[in-house]
């Protein structure tokens, strides 16, 4: 069979293959895909696609978890005829909370155009070619430049962030092979003029891993890694690879174009993007995180103590979470979002998508289910229990079979009824899964600090009540009995890390694949611990004394409770792996850095 490649231009060959330092290089926990498809894969099509079907392809792109989409570009007709319905591209697409659609504009003329039509990110291309650039915006490297400039001063007046492409960084069809310190001055100076990032592309798909991490050497000296890019053609199949040794090297942004689609008017030859089916396919056989393709989780309640963590670790497991709150037990942050999804973002380096919605509201509510789970066919559900629907125990440690309902409050009743309800639904409808998870006592907080538990109001629940004691919020905390049939007369409970809770419900999506039906799992330690204890441990992690003092018993208070998790274990895998000591020191390091919780008084 002939081969189907084209033969490599005689400059081509010297290229250096990539060291073993390179190669053992650490990689990104998480990359950000861009999608260039529905500009960079389009526009070269002969024939021109019409416009609802453009419109189509971005708003399909946008349910796949995709963080940008380049939806199209705000140039003359004239140079590229597939480009001429922009506009009508830009107010057609659907655009949704937390994915970013930026334009090409070449000029001033087209900035203001994709202003005007609605565009909130605009990107800029140059290249490090000057026959290409003659070529592709007939202007010398200087004088687009020039016009990039009169671009950047408009952007900033407008707060618009600019991101800058910079062609040809491994190779020419007209000059041929590009010097990396071409490269480099060129990227650093539109780094210099305010572009946020920098798309290094290899136009015409000749890199090899060693031209890719000779021109990267030179480029990370003048720019640093964290604002570059990278945008390989697959011309002779080496996109994958040049990737790769982008990412060994730091990058953690990668342009693709879905089904490779892609090429250059003014590059003969030239072939398609790297797929991004593909390079994610590569990146998740690295255990690189993308959210691309991921399953989306529709949380709700997540902008809460325990939602707001479940969030970081679905979305540190790959997926992608969907919140919707009240705010009630939350507090509004920038940009509409909770105060803690707001940080959760800035922890993991990634939008959260965020609806506000209350129960009450029975429209929305029937939107939600009927509209988008039943008619998506969702048919599985993780529900949040509590351990309160055991009542007063009858034996220790509590199992999963101790009888339920005879609840001494009426927070465990309600969560009893839930439990029913989801029995109900799973006997009556075969197809239906559910995981109902009986939580013991969530404390901790994520070891950075800056997200936590924020009751509004007094503490209804033990150690948010001593944190605030320990940072001088509360002046001595109340203790309900020391007359129980304890070891120090105080109640005992199971308590258990909110992250350990967290990522037992990442074991619970995954049970749902198993076609589970209905199942109930145990979360806690096994361990018991009475309130002084818990006293005595946050004042080791504070190291400062908690005043007490002993009250009459709370009624709807039981002296006992702590969990047999071995179900847990052996069905989903789970087990707790944080001690009482790391949950006291990582709740003083959230009590000590937001001293009011997520509000500023």
């Amino acid at each position: 069979m002939a081969a189907a490649r084209r033969l490599l231009p005689r400059w081509a060959v010297s290229l250096r293959p990539v060291s073993g330092a390179a190669a053992a290089g650490a990689l990104p926990k998480r990359v950000k895909v861009v999608e260039v498809g529905p500009r960079d894969g389009l526009q070269n099509e002969k024939n021109v696609v019409p416009t609802p079907v453009k419109i189509s392809l971005i708003n399909m792109l946008s349910e796949t978890g995709l963080q940008v989409i380049e939806a199209t570009s705000f140039v003359s007709p004239k140079w590229v005829p597939q480009m001429a319905d922009h506009t009508e591209v830009m107010q057609g697409i659907n655009k949704l909370p937390g994915v970013s659609y930026p334009v090409l504009t070449p000029n001033l003329k087209g900035f203001q155009a994709a202003v005007a039509a609605g565009a909130k990110e605009v990107s800029i291309f140059g290249a490090a070619s000057e026959l290409f650039t003659k070529k592709n915006i007939n202007c010398s490297i200087e004088e687009s430049l020039e016009r990039f400039g009169e671009v950047m001063t408009a952007a900033r007046a407008a707060s618009i962030p600019v991101r800058g492409y910079v062609s040809c960084v491994l190779g020419c069809p007209y000059e041929g092979k590009i010097s990396a310190a071409k490269v480099a001055e060129v990227s650093k100076k539109m780094y210099s003029m305010g572009c946020y990032e920098i798309s290094l592309g290899d136009t015409i798909g000749i890199g090899t891993p060693g031209s890719m991490r000779e021109m990267l050497t030179a480029v990370m000296k003048e720019v640093p890694v964290g604002a570059l890019a990278v945008h390989c053609h697959d011309t002779y199949g080496q996109a994958l690879a040049n990737i790769l040794v982008a990412l060994q090297m730091g990058v953690s942004v990668v342009d693709a174009s879905v089904a490779g689609l892609g090429g250059c008017p003014y590059a003969q030859g030239a072939s398609g993007n790297v797929a991004t089916e593909d390079l994610v396919y590569m990146l998740n056989g690295l255990g690189i995180h993308t959210g691309t393709m991921a399953e989306k989780i529709l949380v709700t309640g997540g902008a809460g103590y325990i939602g707001s963590h479940c969030v970081l670790e679905l979305v540190e497991a790959g997926y992608v979470p969907v919140v919707i709150d009240n705010f009630h037990n939350a507090i509004r942050g920038a940009d509409a979002l909770p105060e803690s999804l707001r940080r959760v973002q800035q922890i993991v380096c990634q939008p959260i998508l965020f609806q506000e919605l209350d129960i009450t509201d029975g429209a929305a509510l029937q939107e939600l289910f009927s509209k988008t789970m039943k008619a998506h066919g969702v048919r599985n559900i993780v529900f949040s229990s509590s351990a309160t629907v055991y009542g007063d125990p009858k034996y220790l440690p509590l199992d999963e079979n101790h009888p339920v309902g005879g609840c001494t409050n009426p927070y465990g009743k309600s969560k009893y009824f839930i439990e029913e309800m989801i029995r109900d639904l799973c006997r009556a409808e075969k197809d239906w899964n559910a995981v109902l998870l009986r939580y013991f006592n969530p404390i901790g907080a994520h070891e950075s600090g800056m997200i936590g538990e924020d009751p509004q109001g007094i503490p209804n629940n033990l150690m948010p009540y001593v944190a605030q004691v320990a940072v001088g919020r509360r002046e001595f905390l109340s203790v309900f009995g020391n007359d129980y049939k304890t070891d120090d007369g105080t109640g005992v409970r199971d308590y258990i890390h909110v992250v350990d809770l967290a990522k037992g419900h990442i074991a619970a999506l995954k049970k749902l694949k198993e076609d589970c039906g209905c199942k109930i799992y145990n979360l806690g330690t096994g361990s018991g611990y009475s309130v002084l204890q818990m006293v005595q441990a946050m004042e080791k992690a504070s190291g400062r004394e908690i005043k007490y003092k002993i009250t009459g018993r709370r009624e709807g208070d039981v002296a006992s409770c702590y969990a047999d998790p071995a179900l847990a274990q052996h069905e989903l895998g789970w087990k707790a792996a944080f001690g009482l000591d790391k949950m006291c020191e990582d709740l003083w390091r959230w009590q000590l850095q937001n001293p009011t919780g997520f509000s500023k008084n």
